[in-house]
């Protein structure tokens, strides 16, 4: 029906769609109008207003194919000019007996609903011309085609056709003008929900780049003049055991700034990159990073284990979730409790439904409980001694919140930590080979 009446039209709101669709149907009621009145006029053979039933026919018609063709307000123009003037015939060759003239009001309210704020001179004028012309005729007496003299039943009758005309129209009109208000409602707290939504994404974000410039700035310039020292040192000293010294001092400040630099392009291209999915082999990637792992921390002997079953498949930005066990194996081998004997590390995976979890567990320090709600933030760190640069984690939140996924751990003081991150879109292939399945035990150790 709403394709009938707009056609292919395309509009720039639904309130104009809306007006469109008003005008539709006051065309289609303007037609069945005069053909009900023709009809009904024949039955009781009063023949003298027919061309007028026709006129009115033919003015829904023409009003309806303007409609229809993108015309829109010439449409309303031709639609209330005609249907009033006809309505003024009709309510003043009655004498005003058959309340024709309650159809005003319906024209009244229509003209400021089609025409709207925006065209302020013609809402006036359409909505100003059905009192005019009821004032005019009701005391000038004047009627353009005579005055009639119909039955009594006739008058009763059509009393009540056109209070129902009127009031029908008046309450579908009224109904249509809720509409229109309640999804205009709907979509201001809409938008509202997304402008608050919006104004705490950039509240955040004024909070991280200020923090982000401060801390930046200082990690930047410490490692920098340090290694500034320490040349400084070196072009003093006459020592070979000395000058070896601070050459493992300063490519150790230099590591920490390469550090930091990898951590800040993460950081980036998270927050400027598209997700980019695709099936990745979990166990395969896992080791992967484990490797890369294994030739890139210099410390005493930890044992880094992987246990993940053969033919788990993930849907996932690749990239992204290798930065996210990246971190948070770094993290815990950073962070091991060197005391102890036997030091390891274990990342296992298991799906569960459609998910997948991967846990990274580790026997180190453990995180006291005052310092675990801080520890997703950016920056970061229990203590300035503490190792990275305390974006490790903040971007692994930050990637889990845009791939999305879920990040949880566990922590107890002196007996580790367990790390779960929960992704979505799992698929388990090659099931057969899951039960062969066995723990890729890998040492890692300080470099010589």
């Amino acid at each position: 029906m709403r394709q009938l009446i707009i056609g292919n039209n395309t509009f720039s709101s639904k309130l104009e769609l809306y007006r469109s669709l008003m005008v539709g149907y006051m065309s289609v009621l303007s037609i069945f109008i005069g053909i009900f009145y023709f009809t009904y006029n024949t039955i009781f053979q009063i023949e003298d207003t027919d061309f007028v039933y026709v006129l009115l026919e033919l003015t829904g018609i023409v009003s309806f194919t303007l409609n229809r063709s993108g015309k829109f307000d010439f449409s309303k123009i031709i639609l209330l000019t005609f249907a009033n003037l006809i309505v003024y015939v009709f309510a003043a060759k009655s004498n005003y007996e058959t309340d024709t003239q309650y159809i005003f009001l319906f024209l009244g309210l229509s003209s400021s609903a089609l025409f709207g704020f925006e065209k302020k001179a013609e809402s006036w004028i359409f909505s100003l011309l059905p009192v005019a012309l009821f004032l005019i005729g009701f005391y000038s007496g004047f009627s353009p085609l005579g005055f009639s003299d119909h039955p009594q039943s006739y008058i009763r009758d059509s009393q009540l056709i056109n209070f129902l005309i009127a009031s029908v129209s008046s309450i579908g009109l009224l109904f249509m003008l809720s509409k229109i208000n309640f999804e205009s409602e709907v979509k201001l707290k809409k938008n509202q929900a997304e402008i608050s939504m919006q104004n705490l994404k950039l509240l955040k974000t004024n909070t991280e780049l200020d923090r982000f410039v401060y801390s930046t700035s200082h990690d930047l310039r410490a490692p920098l003049r340090s290694v500034l020292g320490l040349v400084n040192l070196a072009k003093k000293s006459e020592s070979h055991d000395e000058l070896d010294l601070c050459l493992d001092l300063i490519r150790g400040r230099v590591e920490k700034l390469d550090e930091l630099l990898k951590d800040i392009t993460d950081y980036s291209r998270n927050i400027n990159y598209h997700i980019q999915k695709k099936r990745i082999d979990v166990k395969a990637l896992i080791e992967s990073v484990a490797q890369e792992i294994l030739f890139s921390v210099n410390k005493e002997s930890v044992r880094l284990s992987v246990d993940v079953p053969y033919g788990l498949m993930i849907n996932t930005d690749q990239e992204r979730l290798k930065i996210v066990l990246h971190n948070i194996v770094k993290n815990a081998i950073e962070h091991h409790d060197y005391t102890k004997p036997d030091r390891y590390v274990t990342i296992s995976a298991e799906p569960f439904l459609r998910s997948l979890t991967i846990s990274v567990k580790d026997n180190g320090k453990g995180i006291y409980p005052d310092y675990q709600p801080f520890i997703f933030n950016m920056f970061y760190r229990a203590s300035e001694r503490a190792a990275g640069s305390g974006l490790g984690l903040y971007i692994v939140k930050e990637i889990l919140e845009k791939l999305p996924g879920k990040i949880s751990f566990h922590s107890e003081i002196g007996k580790g930590s367990t790390f779960e991150v929960t992704l979505p879109g799992v698929v388990i292939e090659n099931p057969q080979n899951r039960n062969g399945a066995e723990a890729n035990p890998m040492a890692l150790s300080r470099m010589a």
